[in-house]
């Protein structure tokens, strides 16, 4: 990514004026997407430049890589998540959000909240809610259909031979005068811990067309950790997601790959 915004920086910055020093800002948030550190129950994540997408429109251009503008916009999100007992643990996100309005470059701030549950050991439950400001309340829907003071409300059930089933429900508290409610399933199955198959299904509601995804993930994290530091989950070191949606009846196809480095 660096290489490409030097060659082509105007793809990065778009109509930003900018100067050396931005250069090097674009570089970082371009190739260091994240950072996580983790001390006995606390958990402390950092994930830089994360597109901020007010309008699928902006993605037209079709680029193999697309970073077009995001310079103008994108997100920077620090993340604290904490293990309260054996079963409960409970997060807090602060996100800072640059985005273009006007052929102006503006930042404001959103928090995000959540506590994850997992009462049985087969089962897992969590709740996040987003509070989003005005000019960008629309900025997380595209991607991840989460919009502004809304409940989201997440389940996992864990089956035999290693599959994961997973129900989501995006948008609980906005009634009936807002966007409507969204659900969300997905299945993964894990082949020798290190390798897993994922797939997913989202319905605005039953007559609408369903979107989908398709995914694997490469080499579990839990290689690095002995065995009393251990995730529950695998957080996997390679990721690649494809999600098949539709928009103003136009079909689209979002491309996402992400490598992680351990120390």
């Amino acid at each position: 990514m660096p290489i490409l915004i030097s060659r082509d920086p105007d793809r990065f910055f778009g109509n930003a004026k900018y100067e050396s020093k931005d250069k090097i800002y674009a570089g970082i948030i371009s190739l260091f997407k994240g950072l996580n550190l983790n001390y006995r129950g606390l958990n402390v994540g950092l994930v830089l430049g994360e597109a901020t997408v007010l309008n699928p429109d902006q993605t037209e251009l079709k680029h193999f890589i697309y970073n077009h503008s995001l310079y103008w916009n994108h997100t920077n999100s620090l993340m604290l998540n904490f293990q309260l007992a054996e079963q409960v643990a409970i997060g807090a996100g602060l996100h800072l959000i640059y985005y273009e309005s006007e052929n102006k470059r503006f930042y404001d701030y959103a928090t995000s909240y959540g506590i994850m549950m997992q009462p049985k050991p087969l089962f897992r439950v969590g709740v996040n809610i987003f509070n989003l400001p005005s000019d960008v309340q629309k900025s997380r829907e595209f991607y991840d259909e989460i919009r502004n003071e809304a409940i989201g409300i997440g389940t996992a059930i864990f089956l035999p031979y290693k599959n994961m089933l997973s129900f989501d429900i995006r948008n609980l508290a906005l009634g009936g005068s807002a966007a409507r409610e969204k659900f969300l399933v997905g299945l993964e199955n894990t082949i020798a811990e290190q390798l897993a198959f994922r797939g997913g299904i989202k319905f605005l509601d039953f007559s609408s067309q369903p979107g989908y995804s398709f995914g694997i993930g490469l080499l579990s994290s839990n290689l690095y950790h002995t065995l009393q530091y251990k995730l529950n989950t695998n957080n996997y070191l390679i990721n690649y997601a494809l999600v098949v949606d539709s928009y103003n009846d136009q079909k689209y196809f979002v491309h996402s790959f992400s490598i992680t480095v351990h120390l």
